[in-house]
């Protein structure tokens, strides 16, 4: 084999590794809280809502944004946003690591329940991947 073939097939292989390693994506059904008849977020889980989350992992520089849609219980009958909640927050991880298996750090996020009960929201943080037991 040339020199100059050798190089192609390196280049080949080496630009089909970078281009694999990208942005992954996944979809997952949860459950979403709702909101109390005082306004406060209620993460007991009696009243909770359906919801689907998307999410996309950067495994390049380690991004991961996810977005939540859904619909829950809204007592309050008011609009309700909840920007960067802790509580919601940690909640958020948890979830999102035992359904893809991302270690995250969100480092803001907005929930939304209209006073319909229609869940919009948006995190972005830091994620890794979890090793797997041994």
């Amino acid at each position: 084999m040339s020199k100059n073939m050798s190089i192609f097939l390196a280049s080949v292989v080496l630009l089909s590794s970078v281009s694999m390693a990208a942005r992954h994506r996944d979809r997952f059904s949860t459950e979403v809280p709702g909101v109390t008849s005082t306004g406060t977020l209620d993460l007991s889980g009696e009243l909770a809502g359906e919801g689907i989350v998307k999410g996309v992992y950067n495994d390049r520089n380690g991004r991961f944004v996810g977005t939540v849609r859904g619909s829950a219980p809204n007592l309050s009958g008011r609009n309700a946003v909840f920007r960067n909640d802790p509580a919601l927050m940690s909640t958020l991880e948890s979830r999102i690591a035992s359904e893809t298996g991302l270690t995250v750090d969100l480092a803001r996020g907005v929930y939304r329940v209209n006073r319909r009960g229609r869940v919009s929201g948006s995190a972005v943080g830091r994620a890794s991947v979890q090793p797997l037991p041994l």
